[in-house]
């Protein structure tokens, strides 16, 4: 039987001199990355923390019978990748909307500072109030 291994007779591992000899400057492979439109698999450099929330007034117009508009104290939003809460929440929901639509519910989100789930609760709790009271 012959050894399945033999083939591997002739490797010879290379020094450690032959390895260095072989090695580019990262310049030049940089460069090269740079004139080809390569992308970079590093990580972007850190972002500078989020400037502190500046609250500012902000009109809410509600919508139905008699709609009115409400002044509400709102904070600048903060970056969505900052928005980490830890709910005990683990049902999604998916829905179809429009981009103004979501917009408006991170944009509450931001003001309440509340999770999405969290808002969403409250806009469906005060859309059963509004019906309730139009029932009446």
């Amino acid at each position: 039987m012959s050894d399945p291994f033999a083939s591997l007779n002739k490797f010879k591992p290379k020094t450690a001199a032959e390895v260095d000899a072989q090695l580019v400057d990262e310049t030049i492979i940089e460069k090269v990355a740079a004139a080809n439109n390569f992308p970079s698999r590093q990580a972007p450099s850190p972002v500078a923390p989020a400037k502190e929330r500046i609250a500012k007034p902000v009109t809410v117009k509600t919508g139905g019978k008699g709609s009115s508009s409400q002044t509400a104290s709102a904070a600048t939003p903060s970056p969505r990748s900052l928005r980490r809460f830890k709910t005990g929440r683990n049902v999604q929901i998916n829905v179809k909307g429009e981009q103004e639509t979501k917009d408006e519910l991170y944009r509450l989100a931001d003001v309440i500072d509340a999770p999405l789930g969290e808002t969403l609760k409250r806009a469906l709790a005060a859309l059963d109030r509004e019906i309730q009271t139009s029932k009446k």
